[in-house]
């Protein structure tokens, strides 16, 4: 059983509504900087907002460790200013996204049970927060995202740059996987494999689209910017969609809650 080298002093949380875990790596100090500037900022309205409505966001980044101890020095520091990393013990790499994911489902069930959703997401993706919140209104317990047909003989699974569960199916995805064996493809084995098993279905909800430019004038414009993730270039591609949004947006803010 892999142990936790940092928690956030913020956790273990009381009930926050939404809880957004984002997929990081040791490395990647400058994408979780441009993630805490835009959308995870939590002053900007929107976070204000659903807070006094009692549905309170918490963001948090997850990641493994580096074979590199200044870089992971570095992480201490930096948790120490921003106070929202998760860090596991084991080497951070593509083939280990599959306990990366499975580490995030522990944390989660252990320090933060009583989360009422919780979403899986990346750091070069933008999450557009009012929309995602209009979505849950419509959810309750299974996880949902676009499907993607499963290949090699693997069942339909969701696509891992972002998806959304409750947190009783967090659990049940936890207990399915500690008895289903691995494989690398974290996507397929969370929400394909052992969902399958476990029995959970997937909800496509319309909105819920993964855009990469050129798509991004219509994550921008289409409405008052209707998409709820949308892929990053870089860290410049996510300040240009914030900047974007707040500039067009800020008026019609609350038609989308």
């Amino acid at each position: 059983i892999l142990r936790t080298l940092i928690t956030s002093p913020k956790f273990p949380c009381t009930s926050p509504y939404l809880l957004i875990i984002v997929h990081s790596a040791v490395a990647n100090a400058k994408a979780r900087v441009a993630v805490r500037n835009t959308w995870a900022n939590k002053k900007n309205l929107y976070f204000k907002y659903f807070k006094s409505l009692n549905k309170t966001i918490e963001v948090a980044f997850i990641l493994g460790k580096s074979k590199n101890k200044t870089l992971n020095n570095l992480i201490l520091d930096e948790n120490s200013v921003h106070g929202d990393i998760i860090q596991e013990d084991f080497v951070d790499t593509y083939n280990n996204l599959t306990i990366k994911s499975m580490m995030m489902l522990k944390w989660v069930i252990t320090k933060c049970r009583r989360a009422t959703f919780i979403m899986k997401t990346d750091d070069d993706v933008f999450v557009n927060i009012p929309v995602l919140m209009r979505a849950l209104k419509t959810s309750n317990t299974c996880t949902f995202q676009t499907i993607c047909s499963g290949k090699k003989n693997y069942p339909n699974f969701i696509a891992g740059h972002g998806y959304i569960m409750s947190s009783d199916v967090g659990l049940i995805l936890y207990k399915t996987a500690l008895t289903t064996p691995f494989i690398h493809m974290e996507n397929v084995y969370l929400t394909g494999i052992c969902a399958k098993k476990a029995n959970l279905s997937h909800i496509t909800y319309p909105d819920f689209e993964y855009w990469y430019p050129p798509f991004l004038v219509k994550f921008l414009f289409t409405g008052p910017g209707n998409s709820i993730i949308v892929h990053c270039e870089d860290i410049f591609e996510m300040h240009k969609i914030w900047n974007e949004l707040n500039y067009n947006n800020i008026v019609s803010f609350l038609h989308l809650t």
